[in-house]
């Protein structure tokens, strides 16, 4: 195919002659639009200044990259282009003349931005179903903004930029006038709206979410406001919206999706499937906040009331999962058995009984257990203990960790402790509301690690641990020299809650001695477990030697004594 340069392609963007652009892209596709894939569209070339002293190294830049990629044609990145230098090179030189060193954030931001939509090459490159449309804006047409949308197959991709220092917001409906050409080979000039070139449904029951691969989230429109209104846009300066991965979603016989759709009213989530879950099972994660909600009151001096309500909130809270699960017949056991769990929780907490010392080991499972911090963290045990018993109690923990999922019970969990004032969070280094979900979230798995009652041979099976993505993920996994570590600070976290949640992981109920006498055995196991990989150096795969040497140590061990 002849190719052509498309100097104007740099030229009328740098200098943000937008009109004359959307003009020259008009008149080709008005024209013949098979023109358009044989641009070479391109930044720089030896002959011009370097891409970043024309572009700069912010939104313009970018901006103008994403079209450069997602334009029909053939996308040239200049040498040097990605690595931000601004030396020009010119076809005699042989090396560089200057001592230039790579803009990393630069190289990043194109890793992030600009090279996964270089991978929709194939949808982007044909001219076949290549539409460019008018940014209304107020009633006319805004010529800064370019906005167009490809199809191949089933699919779909659109794209927005806004080439001005300025605001605007407006709707795109319809195309730009295409030729056409007719029965007699004469050419016609014809208008798409945004819903035959994309080909979406117009019925009310259909939906749409699709991803912005700008900002990495989600949106969601009814299949009648597209086909029927078009797409509105809010853009700032320099901004662009990449909108790609289009999923149809049809409504169910509740409305939910409708509601859903309604009630963000345009906004983006950064995921429409945990956002349907908070519209669908509503009661539920309502009654979980109500329950989170008490680790706010000051419980020295209401305990009596608290414990009450707590009872009467974990049992709405149970109810409303059994609705969903069919085991209703289940939650009054558990009540019982998890409002003793939270009579210790209490105790181990509060110390105005005197019968826990303050100087004891079991405070030193984690210097937050009297905060709102420490709180919410073990009624969220309680919570998830409930939640896996009620459903499955061989599965458990799993199936606490399967449920919150499911039923998007994560959701409260992350707004309670997002509610805690910035001044409490300093208190704690290391601690803040993403760390603390994390946590939560790799304690629902791994539970019973330090439970004795799953134990085997005196190993504890780390790998499992070490080996799940959500763990690895908490614990700062990274691969350096053909090795793998873990962070050491991450560690003595996940196994301080360890240890607390395998205090509770029992439905006996304890006096102060024999609660003392397991604290004190939990303290000193986890001391050895973090003194141990201390001495590996937090390196996975000489903790774990540890573990193994120390499971045939005991195993050997057993095997003489009578009985062991």
């Amino acid at each position: 195919m002849h190719r052509v340069y498309n100097s104007a392609f740099m030229n009328m963007l740098k200098m943000e002659e937008n009109a004359k652009y959307r003009q020259t892209i008009k008149n080709v596709l008005e024209y013949d639009h098979r023109i358009l894939p044989r641009f070479v569209n391109f930044m720089n070339n030896p002959d011009e200044k370097t891409a970043v002293e024309q572009f700069g190294k912010e939104g313009k830049y970018y901006g103008a990259c994403v079209l450069l990629v997602t334009m029909p044609g053939l996308p040239m990145i200049g040498h040097g282009q990605i690595e931000g230098f601004r030396e020009k090179y010119g076809m005699e030189y042989r090396h560089a003349h200057w001592d230039e060193q790579v803009d990393e954030h630069m190289v990043r931001m194109h890793e992030e931005k600009i090279f996964p939509l270089m991978g929709k090459r194939w949808l982007f490159s044909g001219s076949e179903n290549f539409v460019l449309y008018d940014f209304f804006a107020g009633g006319q047409v805004n010529e800064d903004v370019f906005a167009y949308s490809n199809l191949k197959g089933c699919e779909r991709g659109i794209i927005l930029y806004h080439n001005k220092f300025a605001e605007t917001s407006g709707w795109i409906r319809t195309s730009t006038a295409i030729g056409v050409k007719g029965a007699n080979g004469e050419t016609v000039l014809v208008q798409k709206s945004l819903g035959d070139a994309l080909c979406f449904n117009g019925d009310g029951r259909c939906y749409y979410i699709f991803s912005d691969y700008a900002s990495g989230l989600e949106y969601i429109r009814s299949g009648r406001e597209l086909s029927d209104s078009g797409l509105f846009v809010e853009l700032k300066a320099f901004e662009y919206h990449a909108f790609l991965d289009f999923r149809e979603i049809w409504d169910d016989e509740y409305g939910t999706w409708g509601q859903l759709c309604h009630s963000l009213n345009g906004s983006p989530a950064q995921s429409m499937d945990e956002e349907v879950k908070q519209v669908r099972y509503k009661g539920l994660n309502n009654r979980l906040r109500e329950l989170l909600a008490l680790q706010a009151v000051d419980q020295e001096e209401t305990e009596k009331p608290v414990a009450e309500q707590f009872r009467n909130r974990l049992t709405a809270f149970l109810v409303a999962l059994a609705e969903h699960t069919g085991d209703v017949g289940k939650w009054e056991r558990l009540v019982t058995a998890l409002a003793r769990q939270y009579a210790l929780f209490s105790r181990l907490t509060t110390h105005k009984t005197g019968d826990v010392p303050v100087d004891e080991p079991l405070l030193q499972f984690g210097e937050v257990m009297g905060t709102r911090i420490g709180r919410l963290i073990c009624y969220s045990h309680i919570c998830l203990h409930a939640a896996g018993r009620l459903v499955d109690e061989k599965a458990y923990p799993h199936a606490s960790a399967e449920f919150f999922s499911r039923f998007g019970l994560y959701r409260p969990l992350e707004e309670s402790f997002q509610a805690i004032s910035e001044e409490v969070w300093q208190r704690f280094p290391g601690m803040d509301p993403a760390t603390a979900v994390s946590l939560i979230r790799v304690m629902i798995e791994h539970q019973l690690l330090l439970s004795t009652a799953v134990e085997k041979d005196g190993e504890r099976d780390f790998t499992t641990l070490l080996e799940e993505t959500q763990a690895r993920t908490f614990l700062l996994v990274n691969r350096s020299n053909d090795h793998e570590w873990f962070n050491r600070e991450r560690f003595e976290m996940l196994m301080t809650w360890l240890g607390v949640a395998a205090l509770f992981d029992t439905e006996k109920e304890f006096d102060a001695d024999e609660l003392m006498a397991m604290a004190k055995a939990l303290q000193k196991e986890i001391t050895e477990i973090t003194g141990k990989a201390q001495e590996a150096g937090f390196e996975v795969k000489e903790f774990l030697a540890w573990l193994n040497l120390r499971k045939w140590r005991n195993d050997k061990l057993a095997a003489k004594i009578p009985n062991a």
